[in-house]
């Protein structure tokens, strides 16, 4: 029993003194406070002129072709109180790292939304645009089939095709276009 005691008193001694498990207390010298706080510091003034360069952007925002064409409200709604948002705290004297940073994705996301959202306005209209050079396609077949029966006869197996294919891109178009709408 003595052995047994002599033995762990032993590894335990062998333990502290070699492996350097004991009271583990990092030593905190002002230098790495001065580091840490040099840290925080630049990570605040980083993000607040991530902050300030979406508030700037918003110039580009408004002065957009998509965002005239965005219907929705609450998409412009979003976004302006985002900015709102994000100009207040540009303005306030101590705003907080986490502040600033909510504030960023915030504006960054609302901006996203009215991108994507006018990506489709966009694809929307371009899509009504091809309806309609499809249809004048079609109009300008059928008035060449019926005007000139001579040439119908000759490139009418072709102009059918055309046709066909036409509506067939008409049909497509009018699908998307009634999902989105």
């Amino acid at each position: 029993m003595m052995f047994k005691k002599k033995l762990i008193a032993g590894l335990l001694a062998f333990n502290f003194a070699f492996l350097g498990i004991g009271p583990v207390f990092q030593k905190v010298s002002p230098v790495n406070i001065s580091y840490a706080a040099e840290d925080d510091a630049t990570k605040l003034k980083t993000q607040k002129e991530q902050l300030q360069i979406g508030v700037d952007d918003s110039v580009n925002i408004f002065a957009s072709e998509t965002y005239n064409l965005i219907k929705k409200q609450s998409l412009k709604a979003n976004y302006v109180e985002a900015l709102e948002y994000a100009k207040t705290l540009l303005n306030k004297e101590n705003p907080s790292y986490e502040e600033l940073r909510n504030a960023t994705i915030a504006l960054n996301n609302a901006k996203s939304e009215i991108r994507e959202y006018g990506k489709k306005i966009l694809a929307v209209q371009k899509l009504k645009a091809a309806v309609e050079e499809n249809r004048i396609t079609i109009k300008a077949i059928k008035y060449l089939m019926n005007t000139y029966p001579a040439i119908a006869r000759s490139i009418g197996p072709k102009a059918n095709a055309i046709i066909e294919k036409s509506n067939r891109v008409i049909a497509n178009a009018q699908r998307i276009i009634s999902q989105f709408e």
